[in-house]
């Protein structure tokens, strides 16, 4: 494992740099450093899930594909974060269930399988980490297919670009038409329409590849507008 990430992690998994326990530092010893480039395909539905990420930089997008070829996005993986389906997958020792694409070069460390299911079985603190992520994270996924199922679309758009500025700390954004439309599970042209609609309405900024804001105070009117 190589050292620059080992204070990395440990500041991204809190919850997992407080195991003493032999199991988890054997598991330690046991990891394996990978980064892999922007764009890369991690998971296709129905692959074998062999490995288990401790994410320390990048993005990686999980997301669901229709028979009609559109995408909805299921989650995006961040640093810190686990991954739910890899853990689903590995608990239930059953295929990915989804599709995974890295948005950036991503650095993580890789647990592989067997390492994880010994490390799971020997270890109780190990295991009550990954059992109360994962009803936490199950729970995020019920509020989101609750969103999906009941709000209408226009709202979804108003709370995903609020969601977008927030995490970016910024007043612009980088995202285009068609990236908005596969977070939503929607078309381009429906994606567009509700963007312009927004810009006419003046809260946002549309240019080539970019939504900016259209002043200080437009995301609080963006962020009620979305609770409407």
């Amino acid at each position: 494992m190589f050292s620059s990430t080992i204070i990395d992690w440990r500041q991204h998994y809190p919850q997992l740099a407080s195991i003493t326990d032999h199991a988890w530092i054997e598991a330690l010893q046991c990891m394996e450093p990978v980064i892999v480039p922007k764009g890369m395909q991690a998971y296709v539905t129905g692959d074998e899930c062999r490995n288990f990420l401790l994410l320390l930089e990048g993005n990686i997008r999980v997301y669901a594909s229709g028979r009609n070829g559109r995408e909805i996005v299921l989650y995006r993986l961040k640093p810190g974060e686990f991954c739910i389906l890899s853990l689903v997958s590995f608990l239930q020792r059953s295929p990915f269930p989804a599709n995974a694409v890295t948005e950036n070069q991503v650095r993580a460390l890789v647990i592989s399988r067997e390492v994880f299911h010994r490390t799971f079985s020997r270890s109780p603190a190990f295991r009550n980490v990954m059992v109360n992520d994962l009803s936490n994270r199950y729970l995020d996924i019920i509020n989101s297919l609750q969103e999906l199922a009941f709000d209408p679309l226009d709202v979804r758009m108003t709370n995903l670009l609020c969601s977008r500025f927030r995490e970016a700390n910024s007043t612009s954004i980088e995202i285009t038409h068609s990236q908005l439309a596969q977070e939503l599970g929607t078309t381009r042209e429906v994606a567009s329409r509700m963007l312009k609609d927004l810009e006419r309405s003046n809260y946002i900024t549309l240019s080539r590849g970019i939504v900016s804001l259209r002043d200080n105070e437009a995301l609080g009117r963006m962020y009620k507008l979305g609770e409407l």
